[in-house]
């Protein structure tokens, strides 16, 4: 598998796979401006909307502490973020209408569409081992960030063998008087750059279709693909 030996061949020691973090995987609902669980698809994108600048602001600012020197002597942080490149930034809500009914809708308590942990999403692209490992660990320590969800790709790739770091993140306002959960993915770039060539998104469009509607088991698969486009 041409994904397995350029992890192995990035990340010899096996140190992000081996990094000493159980996934987490805590059942918490997105919360309204009101403070309770969102009853409507509107209600969810209003926070999104509020929240999207926070998020970005707040990984941004940790970012800004991975520091390393290039070989010209000049210090740059090695990363980059990036956001979804369509216009508003959020997900789509035809497929977020999709993604609940299909994944959500016999989910309890309901509604589905206080599940959707991904509205507000952004990735982290990484050049080196470290560099991840940094960035981890500065979420890991801000008091302000609650890990609701981790999910280490890099000890159990997804079945078309992509490998990365899936974290959900609860950040609120400044004053606490809003919460929203937003997904944010630690990629390798080499391996971001060779999954895209060699079509791994074909394999998720396959998945998405195949598995939607199926049991939880099934789900996670399905989330799993999700992650490498």
């Amino acid at each position: 598998d041409e994904l397995e030996a350029l992890y192995n061949e990035i990340d010899p020691n096996h140190t992000l796979a081996n990094y000493d973090m159980p996934d987490i995987n805590s059942p918490i609902q997105q919360l309204s401006t009101n403070g309770e669980p969102v009853q409507t698809l509107a209600e969810l994108y209003e926070v999104a909307e509020a929240m999207l600048p926070v998020f970005t602001t707040k990984i941004e600012s940790l970012l800004e502490q991975v520091k390393t020197t290039n070989s010209a002597g000049e210090e740059s942080s090695g990363v980059e973020f990036k956001l979804p490149p369509w216009q508003h930034k959020l997900k789509r809500r035809q497929r977020a209408i999709e993604k609940a009914h299909h994944e959500y809708s016999e989910k309890e308590p309901g509604p589905p569409e206080s599940w959707l942990n991904d509205i507000v999403r952004g990735s982290v692209l990484c050049n080196e081992v470290d560099q991840l490992l940094n960035v981890l660990e500065l979420i890991r320590a801000d008091e302000s960030i609650e890990i609701v969800k981790s999910k280490n790709r890099f000890r159990s790739p997804t079945t078309s063998g992509y490998r990365d770091w899936l974290l959900h993140l609860q950040i609120s306002t400044e004053d606490g008087s809003i919460q929203h959960i937003c997904e944010l993915q630690l990629h390798l770039e080499e391996i971001k750059e060779a999954a895209v060539k060699l079509g791994s998104h074909k394999y998720y469009e396959f998945f998405r279709k195949y598995y939607a509607g199926a049991t939880d088991t099934l789900e996670g698969r399905l989330d799993d693909l999700r992650m490498i486009c």
